[in-house]
């Protein structure tokens, strides 16, 4: 339940863990890493080193690193690409 990860989240980065979310984002779940994101920002900086890797172990992997707000940002481009072009991420 979002209520159980939401305190995990919050506790996690307050006490300057290292956090994974795997799979933060899909069609049911359109705005958890947003939400992730904005529950982080309350005990870590928006500078906070981040990244995101897809396809991990298969054809097409990718790794990007970014900041906190950088990860933000990028689920607010993708809610907004998915939108217009029906694409799934």
């Amino acid at each position: 339940p979002w209520e159980k990860i939401e305190k995990r989240l919050l506790l996690a980065s307050e006490a300057d863990f290292v956090i994974v979310l795997y799979n933060p984002s899909s069609h049911k779940r359109h705005d958890y890493l947003k939400k992730a994101c904005e529950l982080i920002l309350q005990h870590k900086s928006p500078e906070t080193v981040c990244g995101t890797v897809q396809n991990i172990n298969r054809e097409g992997e990718t790794a990007r690193v970014m900041t906190l707000a950088e990860l933000k940002e990028r689920y607010i481009y993708h809610c907004i690409y998915r939108k217009f072009t029906d694409q799934k991420y």
